[in-house]
């Protein structure tokens, strides 16, 4: 065949970057402006690219609304691409539910004005996830195009192959060697035209098992080319027969190789590296202030703000629809690579912040509305008879530490349960961090306690009452003080030294010993907001060489607690020519906070780190007795295992760094046992061994540099951005930093280490309550088996009035899932991730029955039999 030319006329939009919104906006405006004027003039210029996402065109009608019937036009008509996505998301850092939602989303909006382009478009993303082959096949999309994190040669691969998900999905992925900017501002004089033919296109054939080049023509917020089909003409002319050369879309490419698929090698796994482009692993652990902050608020709505909703829409409220539409939007357009992942000017992310805290207000007014329909009124004060209810937003029982802020001071008070027997109880003071997802009851300087919330029903409620007085009941508990330095309960004893306040951790049930665990390590960082870079010379800083003072604050009967301070000198900043630290040191306060809970298998901690230094990362490690040469990591919808041991890298554009992207939790294994260490909000980690062959688990804290990019970095090469400073990148002030240590026999997953991490990262929610009002909860509940599945939405349909419920394998097992429910499911579906419905499901009454493969993210619709209301 004819080696063919596709010219891409496209623009990749930076929603917000080294701009501000508002600056990029007025960009979009007219570059759009632009392309709807050169639409109207040349029918010869057949197609534009949007990027992918359909923000941008809200973003545009905002300002121009008289233009949607232009928009709508070319929509149709198949010159203008718009979605499938609704912003161009960071995958790493952002949960799968989120990446799912972002295509449910966009797909909603480019139908609404005009159809949607099913084109894994995904040009400028850090990395992909292994399971975005499964996640963009749940859409009908069975492509994908990129340009970063292949770490393969192209020789062995070429620039089109097939990528397969762990569950089986297959896409056609086409590799951009040359960048989604291989075209911009194509030259019109011909020899030069000729000339990038003769560089570029006889250079690239040699990797297109199709025969056809892609020509990006656009860029970062670049105007359409207008004159492009005439120099097309003019190409096509001089190249004669040699070329096809032609101004178009990317689907005949898509459905030409999809004709010789059988001839596209198979790659599976995630793509991290940086071989061909920078991968920018750095924003893993940048402004870390936005990743925990995005993770709280992805949990409120996911967990806490969406089920309720749902369950009060079952039980007769209307489903609050367009408010959790705007608040997912609203998050959403924190999650394009250059606002979550820190990178982008100071300004740019105190909007971020802004918006988060907007998505956080929607959702606890939809939290408080649900409560109140579902309980019959939360209580702001003490006039009323009062009660505590506590959901349980996991599909199963749970007993767990519940923590609560009364409406009163609560120094003699009485909790009962249920069945009237009083519940052990234990008031928190206002010093000790307390990380509370869920604010439906806004209380200041009034009574914070925690207590046990013995098994909560799935998907489900406990109410407890409130008695005035203290109890005289006598708690048998196994939580206590042991000594003046060191907490215990039936679990682990937990010792602290005054050596930096490290710990020694006595695991009862086993007799494992782990010592010097959670020591900070701080270092130089000579890099920016993208990547990591030690300097010239620099000298590692180790908490144990402080003297720290320890204090037991808690003694249980629900919770003991050590304070460890310690005062962490380190130097000021870098010099001033940044080839090492400064020789001022200056005083960094930090007070850890170690917890053990009654019955609970894990140790929280609490780090309260007051940052005054510049130019460090600091780091905490958790040295094991495991030997291992892999790591488990919780990521997308997968548990992935990654090898230690680097690739060589020698003449890869970005070496390879040996730190890696989680989720919720990371662990180490042999097999007969091991050690996971969760998180909330703190994705960077990295798995290295001591001299003994023992694996230490390195979570990072922060990074803090002063420059969105810089060209003199030694783990990258040359820039990354434009070289502004961003002073707010040094992270100054004071910061909390939760993880959990989970030591456990076996492997993670016969252990059930990882319920005991996602219990960790989402916690029970409780609201002080009236019990004079009228309780709807008693006979609702939801629960999903086996436990090898996890949740991941509890919603209403986008287009109809039936349930949704979508969750995932993390066993690789094949097995039969089982929904139940409180009431008969007249009629359920499996859908795909668009809720389009796929084949009938046979509920057997109250109980939904449906198959898992391996890996596979399942999403059923039920229609219940009425309401519960």
């Amino acid at each position: 065949m004819k080696s063919k030319i596709l010219f891409v006329s496209h623009t990749h939009h930076d929603r917000e970057w080294y701009l501000p919104f508002e600056g990029f906006r007025y960009i979009l405006v007219r570059n759009i402006d632009k392309l709807l004027d050169i639409f109207e003039k040349d029918p010869r210029f057949r197609f534009f690219l949007l990027d992918g996402q359909t923000v941008v065109i809200e973003d545009y009608l905002e300002i121009r609304p008289y233009m949607e019937h232009l928009i709508r036009k070319h929509v149709c008509s198949g010159r203008l691409a718009i979605g499938p996505l609704y912003v161009q998301p960071d995958e790493f850092l952002v949960s799968g539910e989120s990446l799912v939602r972002n295509l449910l989303i966009g797909h909603r909006v480019a139908c609404k004005y005009g159809g949607v382009a099913k084109l894994g478009y995904l040009p400028d993303t850090f990395g992909h996830t292994a399971q975005l082959p499964q996640i963009l096949r749940g859409f009908n999309i069975d492509n994908f195009i990129f340009h970063r994190g292949f770490g393969e040669s192209l020789k062995e691969y070429g620039c089109e192959f097939i990528w397969r998900a762990p569950d089986g999905s297959e896409v056609i992925a086409i590799y951009l060697p040359k960048s989604y900017c291989n075209a911009n501002r194509f030259p019109d004089d011909l020899e030069k035209a000729l000339k990038w033919i003769e560089e570029s296109v006889k250079h690239l054939l040699k990797y297109s098992k199709a025969g056809v080049i892609l020509a990006m023509n656009g860029c970062d917020h670049r105007p359409p080319q207008e004159n492009i089909p005439d120099i097309i003409e003019k190409l096509g002319e001089a190249v004669g027969d040699e070329f096809e050369i032609i101004h178009g879309g990317l689907f005949d490419y898509i459905r030409l190789l999809n004709s010789i698929r059988d001839r596209l090698k198979v790659f599976t796994g995630e793509m991290i590296w940086g071989r061909y482009h920078p991968i920018l692993t750095g924003v893993w652990s940048s402004r870390t202030y936005l990743l925990m902050e995005n993770l709280r608020t992805e949990a409120i709505l996911t967990y806490y703000a969406e089920p309720l909703a749902t369950i009060a829409w079952i039980m007769g409220m209307k489903y609050p629809q367009d408010q959790l539409t705007y608040a997912w939007k609203t998050l959403l357009k924190n999650h394009p690579h250059d606002s979550i992942c820190g990178c982008s000017t100071d300004e740019v992310h105190r909007e971020c912040m802004t918006r988060f805290a907007k998505v956080q207000h929607v959702c606890n007014m939809i939290i408080r509305d649900s409560m109140e329909h579902l309980v019959g009124g939360l209580a702001f004060s003490s006039g009323d008879e009062l009660g505590i209810v506590v959901f349980n937003p996991t599909p199963y029982e749970r007993t767990d530490v519940a923590e609560v802020m009364l409406p009163f001071d609560a120094d003699e008070v009485t909790i009962v349960d249920e069945e009237g027997n009083v519940v052990p109880h234990q008031l928190v003071d206002d010093d000790v961090p307390s990380y509370s997802i869920v604010h439906p009851v806004k209380l200041v300087g009034k009574g914070r306690i925690i207590f046990m919330a013995e098994k909560v029903p799935s998907m489900s409620f406990r109410i407890y009452r409130i008695r005035s007085g203290a109890s005289n009941v006598e708690f048998e508990s196994d939580v206590k003080a042991t000594g003046k330095d060191s907490i215990g309960n039936k679990y682990f004893r937990v010792k602290a030294s005054e050596k930096g306040g490290t710990l020694t951790v006595e695991d009862l049930r086993s007799g494992r010993v782990f010592r010097e665990i959670c020591i900070l390590e701080d270092m130089a960082d000579a890099g920016d907001e993208y990547d990591y870079s030690p300097p010239d010379k620099d000298k590692v800083y180790y908490s144990r060489a402080y003297k720290a003072s320890i204090k037991v604050i808690e003694k249980g009967p629900v919770r003991a607690c050590l304070r460890i301070d310690l005062d962490f000198k380190l130097p000021k900043s870098l010099t001033p020519d940044r080839s090492t630290r400064s020789d001022e040191l200056v005083s960094n306060p930090v007070s850890i906070y170690v917890f053990l809970y009654r019955g609970i298998p894990r140790i929280d901690i609490a780090i309260k780190v007051d940052n005054r230094s510049r130019d460090h990362r600091l780091r905490v490690l958790f040295p094991t007795d495991v030997s291992s040469d892999v790591s488990y990591a919780d990521t997308h919808f997968y548990v992935i295992k990654r090898p230690l041991e680097l690739p060589k890298g020698d003449d890869w554009r970005q070496p390879p760094l040996p730190t890696k992207p989680q989720r919720m939790w990371v662990d180490v294994n042999d097999g007969e046992k091991g050690f996971m260490l969760a998180n909330r909000g703190l994705p960077e980690y990295e798995v290295f061994k001591d001299e003994n062959g023992r694996c230490i688990i390195a979570l990072t804290l922060f990074r803090a540099v002063g420059w969105l990019s810089r060209p003199d970095l030694k783990t990258r090469r040359g820039n990354a951005g434009p070289q502004i400073a961003t002073p707010d990148a040094q992270c100054l002030g004071e910061h909390v930093f939760y993880c959990s240590i989970i030591p456990h026999e076996k492997n993670w997953l016969k252990s059930r280490a990882y319920l005991v991490a996602r219990e960790f990262n989402i916690p029970l929610m409780t609201a002080p309550v009236k019990l004079s009002g009228e309780v709807k909860v008693k006979n609702w509940s939801m629960s999903l088996t086996p436990k090898t599945l996890q949740l991941s939405a509890f919603k209403k349909a986008e287009d109809d009035d039936t349930l949704v419920v979508r969750f995932y394998d993390v066993s690789g097992g094949s097995y039969t899932a089982k929904l139940s429910f409180p009431v008969r499911a007249r009629a359920a579906w499996e859908t795909n991730l668009n809720e389009e419905r796929l084949k009938d499901l046979k509920p057997k009454e109250k109980e939904v029955e449906v198959e898992i493969n391996p890996y596979k993210i399942k999403t059923i619709s039920i229609l219940l039999e009425g309401l519960l209301g």
